[in-house]
């Protein structure tokens, strides 16, 4: 059985405008380097989708529930929810993986380039 590759999850970035930068710089007599930096505009957090999955276990034999006072239970459960999203929040980013590609160039040779993530 032949595997097959996952396709990798987010948008590719279309090379045409790399390319034309790189191509930009491999002139003959252009020595330095060149760097091409990725980012996201905030709107594009507008197009995220979040998918909400729940799965509940459930027991086969009989179930017996604690009867928890209302007042004070709820603020405990909504606490462990925030501390959650507090651990998450400097995750929570929408961003590219390659953040810049910097390349060197001799007398418009690519000789070398870095990329930055």
């Amino acid at each position: 059985m032949a595997s097959q590759a996952l396709p990798l999850p987010g948008i590719a970035i279309p090379p045409e405008e790399i390319h034309s930068a790189l191509s930009s710089a491999a002139v003959p007599g252009y020595t330095g380097s060149l760097q091409i930096e990725f980012s996201v505009q905030p709107e594009a957090a507008r197009h995220v989708m979040i998918a909400v999955i729940r799965r509940q276990s459930k027991s086969t034999q009989e179930v017996t529930r604690e009867i928890v006072p209302a007042v004070g239970a709820e603020t405990a459960r909504k606490k462990s929810v925030q501390r959650v999203l507090t651990d998450l929040q400097q995750k929570l980013r929408l961003r590219p993986v390659v953040l810049a590609i910097e390349a060197q160039y001799v007398d418009g040779e690519l000789k070398k380039y870095t990329v930055m993530e």
